[in-house]
């Protein structure tokens, strides 16, 4: 007697339970979030709705994510698929031309507008390097007790870093062709210097800011965190740890 009205609550329930997940969902597309825009180094913020930041990150991911693919196709060897890159990258995001703003939003759209100021030219490649699947950032050699630094990227391949000077279209190579790691470049000032032919920078001997690798605390979290996978990951991490400070655990 019983199995009638239970058959007809379980089948109210369905859905209740559909439009309940269907109105969450609303809920959270639609949730405000705020997004950040730097134009000649001044940064102001907007709000937009979750679902457009959600749908504008996958859109940069997977145009990413092709145009690396595209670009390395045909080429497997690592340091080879680096030097493309490397290449590419010099070719395609020129220096900020007189006149125009630097924009800073996202390193996807550095490419996109295909100029930018050394640290966003030298991020574009640390991007495609990391699409590749070598870990990659972007950091300043500096000489201690001066303010004076230059930006490079680094790229893991294997257990080695590698050091690239987009700006300067400086691949640091040995006489075979192989890239020479940050390592031996930081202890080894006489290759540096061969390779830079003395360049000075600031008034300082290029080798001069090299040293400054061995005591680098390195992160590539900035390049993995364009990914879905590992931003999923970092974004939970943060919710939960924000969880912990409300409640005091």
């Amino acid at each position: 007697m019983n199995l009638i009205p239970m058959f007809l609550m379980n089948s109210m329930r369905r859905p209740f339970i559909s439009i309940l997940g269907i109105l969450l969902l609303g809920m959270i597309a639609y949730w405000p979030v705020q997004t950040r825009v730097g134009v000649d180094y001044e940064w102001s913020e907007r709000s937009i709705h979750f679902y457009e930041k959600a749908t504008n990150f996958f859109s940069r991911h997977f145009q990413t994510r092709h145009l690396v693919s595209n670009l390395l196709e045909e080429i497997d060897y690592p340091e080879e698929q680096l030097q493309l890159l490397f290449a590419w990258s010099r070719d395609h995001v020129q220096s900020t031309p007189p006149g125009l703003p630097v924009v800073d939003d996202h390193v996807w759209h550095i490419l996109v507008r295909g100029y930018g100021a050394t640290d966003q030219r030298t991020e574009a490649f640390a991007l495609l390097a990391s699409y590749a699947g070598f870990p990659a950032t972007v950091t300043v050699m500096r000489i201690p007790g001066t303010a004076n630094g230059l930006i490079v990227a680094l790229v893991k391949i294997d257990q080695l870093v590698h050091v690239f000077d987009v700006e300067r279209g400086l691949v640091f190579l040995d006489e075979y062709g192989q890239l020479i790691d940050a390592a031996r470049l930081a202890t080894a000032p006489e290759v540096v210097r061969s390779i830079t032919n003395g360049i000075e920078i600031a008034g300082r001997p290029y080798e001069h800011y090299v040293p400054s690798l061995l005591n680098l605390d390195l992160t590539f979290n900035r390049m993995e965190l364009q990914k879905p996978w590992p931003r999923l990951k970092h974004e939970t991490l943060q919710f939960v740890n924000r969880i912990f400070e409300v409640t005091g655990r």
